[in-house]
C-alpha cells in the first residue's frame, strides 16, 4: 500500500536553522523540498545565497572531507577495524575537533604512506632493469680488471649480423687499439655488452653509437654520477633490500589502519552529513530574522517528530503538520509499505515508475498473480523443486544483497506454485512421472488443450476484470466520473461477451439473452462516454484477454520439450548416454522454463493489467537522513 503522508512546515528564528536541519537529519523521516513562495504576502522572503562566512565554512568542510578521503585511500580496510571513539557519535561535534583528528591522523599516516609509495616505485623501476642487470653483472669481474679505462653498457641486436666486428673495428680506429668489449647473451634478440675505453674517446664513441643506432644502457638517474661497475653493484644490492623495507612499512601502515580506520570512516560520514545540511539550506526560505522549511513525512511519524521538536526547542520552532490536499498529489513523494510477503515483489515495480500518490499500489496483486502465472506455465514437480532449492540457497547465501534476496524469495514462491500445478497436471520431468504411477489431479494438459485454453482465458478475464474494478474504485475516490463510467461499461461488456460465448458453447444454457442485453447496454455507454475510441478500446481489451492464451502455449511447449528429452534418453544405446542426453535437454528446458514464465508473467502485468488502472508518475520518498557510507 501507499503510505499516507502529511505536509510539514517548520518556522522559526533564522539563527536556529542549522540546529533544526541537524535534528531533522538525525530523525531521518522528513522528505524535504524547496519552499514555494507563491503568496504575495511573503514578498520579503528569499532563498538564501551563501554569505562569505557560510561559504568559507563550507569550503573548510570540503577540504577536510578531501583530506579524510585521501587518508582512507592510503589505508587498507582491516578485517575488523577498531570502533570509532564514542564522542564521534555524539550529537554536537565542533569543526575544531574534526580538524584536530584529521591533523593527527595526517601526521601519522602520510609520512609512512609516502615512503611506502616511493620505495614501491623504486622497486618497480629496478624490476624493469632486471633483465639487463642479470646479463651485465657476470661481466663485471672481467671488466673491472681493465685499468684506467671507462666502462659503458650497450645492447646489440642479434639480428644485425656483423654489427659486433664492425663495432670492434671502429673502436680500434677511435681508441688506437685501447679498448675491450665483454659480451653475454641477454635474450633471444639481444646481446648485452660492456665496453672499456679511454676517457678522452667518450665523445667520439657516443657519436659512433648514435650513427649505428646502438642502444646505450641508461641506468636509474640517481645512480648516474657513479661508475658503471659501482652502479651495477648498488642496484643489485638495493633490489635485494627493498622488499624487506616495504614489508616493514606495510606492517606499520596496517597497524595504523587498525587504530585509525574506524574513526576516519566515521569522520567521513560526519563531514558528508555537514555537506548535506549545507545543500539543504538552499531549500529553505528566509527573511532577515525567520526561516521556513517544508517537507513530507509518513502520517505515522508525525507524533514522534512533534514531540522531538518540542523537547529540543520548546516553543521557539513552530511545526505545522497538515493533511495532503488533492491538488498536491503530483508533488507528494511515494513510500510503499507492505507486509514482508508482498514487499519482496516491490523490486518488480521498480521496472516502471512508482504509482502516483493517491492512486493504488499494485504490488499486492502482483504478489498474488505472478506466482500463479509462473506455476501455471512451468507446472512440473521436479522443475519446481529444483527452482525452490536454488532460490533457497541464493536467499541464504546473499545476506548482504537485498535485491538478490527479494528475487530469490519470489522464485521460491514461484517454485512452490510450480510444484502445486505439477501435482494438478501430473507432471514430473514431463511424462516421466506416469511411469512411476503419478496421475494428474486436475487434467493432463498435453491431451486437453481446449480446456486448458479456457482456463488460461479465465485467468486473464479475472485479471483484467480486477484491473477495471480497481480503476472504478480509484476513479470514484478521485471524482473522475468519466473514468469510472468507462471502467464500469467495460466490465459490463466483458461480462456480456463471456456470457454469450459460454451459452454458445453449451456451458451456460439460455444465457445468450442476458449476454446480448449486457453488450447492448455497455457498448452504447462506452461510445457515449468516450466516442468511437471507447469501442476501439474495448476491442483492444479483447486482444489483451486473448494474450493470456500464452499461459497455455508456453506451458505446453515446455511439456513437449520435456517429453522429447525423455524420448531421446529412453532410445539411447546405453543407460549412461541416455541419462546424459536427458539431463542436457531437461537442463535446457528448465532454463527456458524459468526465463519464459518470468518474462511473460511480467508482461501480462505491465501491459494487460496495469493499463486498466495504473497511474504512474510518483516520485520516490527520500527522507533527509544520515547514511552509513561503509
Amino acid at each position: 500500500m501507499i503510505t499516507p503522508m502529511v505536509k510539514v512546515t517548520f518556522m522559526g528564528p533564522r539563527r536556529l536553522l542549522m540546529g533544526v536541519l541537524d535534528l531533522v537529519h538525525s530523525l531521518g523521516v522528513v522528505h524535504l523540498e524547496p519552499f514555494p513562495i507563491q503568496d504575495n504576502r511573503l514578498k520579503y522572503i528569499h532563498f538564501p545565497a551563501d554569505g562569505d562566512q557560510q561559504a568559507n565554512l563550507r569550503r573548510q568542510i570540503q577540504i577536510l572531507l578531501e583530506k579524510v578521503d585521501r587518508l582512507l585511500v592510503s589505508l587498507k580496510a582491516p578485517a575488523q577495524p577498531s570502533r570509532a571513539p564514542a564522542w564521534l557519535f555524539t550529537h554536537h561535534i565542533s569543526r575544531e575537533d574534526l580538524e584536530e583528528v584529521v591533523r593527527s591522523a595526517d601526521q601519522e599516516i602520510t609520512p609512512v604512506y609516502s615512503q611506502l609509495i616511493e620505495l614501491g616505485d623504486e622497486l618497480t623501476m629496478l624490476h624493469r632493469y632486471e633483465k639487463v642487470l642479470t646479463a651485465l653483472y657476470p661481466l663485471l669481474e672481467d671488466a673491472t680488471e681493465v685499468q684506467n679505462l671507462e666502462l659503458m653498457g650497450i645492447i646489440l641486436d642479434r639480428r644485425r649480423t656483423g654489427i659486433l666486428p664492425l663495432l670492434e673495428k671502429e673502436l680500434d680506429r677511435i681508441t688506437g687499439g685501447r679498448f675491450k668489449i665483454f659480451t653475454r647473451p641477454m635474450d633471444r634478440d639481444n646481446i648485452a655488452a660492456i665496453m672499456a675505453y679511454p676517457p678522452d674517446s667518450e665523445a667520439m664513441i657516443h657519436r659512433l653509437l648514435g650513427e649505428e643506432s646502438i642502444a646505450e644502457i641508461q641506468l636509474p638517474s640517481e645512480y648516474g654520477d657513479k661508475p658503471l661497475a659501482t652502479t651495477l653493484r648498488l642496484v643489485i644490492r638495493r633490489q635485494k633490500e627493498l622488499p624487506e623495507k616495504i614489508r616493514k612499512l606495510s606492517h606499520s601502515l596496517a597497524l595504523i589502519s587498525d587504530r585509525r580506520y574506524g574513526a576516519l570512516c566515521r569522520m567521513r560520514e560526519i563531514l558528508h552529513e555537514r555537506m548535506d545540511e549545507f545543500r539543504t539550506m538552499s531549500m529553505s526560505a528566509q527573511s532577515h530574522h525567520t526561516f521556513f522549511l517544508r517537507g513530507w513525512l509518513p502520517e505515522e511519524k508525525v507524533e514522534n517528530l512533534l514531540g522531538t521538536m518540542k523537547s529540543n526547542y520548546s516553543d521557539e520552532i513552530l511545526v505545522q503538520a497538515v493533511p495532503v490536499r488533492f491538488d498536491e498529489h503530483d508533488h507528494v513523494p511515494v513510500h510503499l509499505s507492505n507486509v514482508p510477503f508482498v514487499r519482496v515483489f516491490e523490486p518488480l515495480l521498480g521496472m516502471v515508475t512508482l504509482p502516483r500518490y493517491g492512486s493504488l499500489d499494485p504490488t499486492p496483486f502482483m504478489a498474488f498473480f505472478f506466482p500463479i502465472f509462473f506455476g501455471f506455465i512451468m507446472g512440473d514437480i521436479a522443475y519446481g523443486l529444483v527452482l525452490l532449492g536454488l532460490s533457497a540457497w541464493a536467499f541464504r547465501h546473499f545476506q548482504g544483497h537485498p535485491l538478490v534476496r527479494s528475487l530469490s524469495a519470489i522464485f521460491m514462491l514461484s517454485g512452490i506454485s510450480a510444484v502445486v500445478f505439477g501435482l494438478l497436471f501430473g507432471e514430473f520431468l514431463g511424462n516421466l512421472g506416469e511411469h512411476w504411477g503419478l496421475h494428474p489431479i486436475l487434467m493432463n494438459r498435453s491431451r486437453l488443450v481446449i480446456p486448458l485454453i479456457f482456463i488460461a482465458i479465465g485467468l486473464g478475464l479475472t485479471h483484467i476484470m480486477l484491473g477495471f474494478f480497481l480503476n472504478l474504485t480509484i476513479s470514484i475516490r478521485q471524482g473522475h466520473r468519466k473514468h469510472w463510467i468507462s471502467a464500469l461499461a467495460n466490465m459490463v461488456c466483458l461480462t456480456g461477451l463471456v456470457t454469450v460465448i459460454l451459452s454458445a458453447s453449451g456451458y451456460l444454457p439460455k444465457g445468450e439473452h442476458i449476454g446480448a442485453f449486457l453488450l447492448l447496454l455497455g457498448i452504447p455507454i462506452l461510445i457515449f462516454n468516450e466516442g468511437l475510441m471507447g469501442a476501439l478500446e474495448f476491442l483492444k481489451t479483447l486482444g489483451n484477454l486473448l494474450s493470456y492464451v500464452r499461459l497455455m502455449a508456453i506451458g505446453l511447449a515446455s511439456v513437449v520439450l520435456a517429453q522429447v528429452a525423455n524420448t531421446i534418453g529412453g532410445t539411447a544405446e546405453s543407460i549412461a548416454v541416455g541419462a546424459f542426453l536427458a539431463i542436457i535437454f531437461h537442463t535446457l528446458n528448465f532454463t527456458l522454463g524459468v526465463f519464459s514464465p518470468t518474462i511473460h508473467s511480467l508482461r501480462l502485468h505491465y501491459v494487460e493489467f496495469f493499463s486498466k488502472f495504473y497511474q504512474p508518475g510518483g516520485k520516490p520518498y527520500k527522507p533527509f537522513r544520515r547514511h552509513r557510507l561503509l
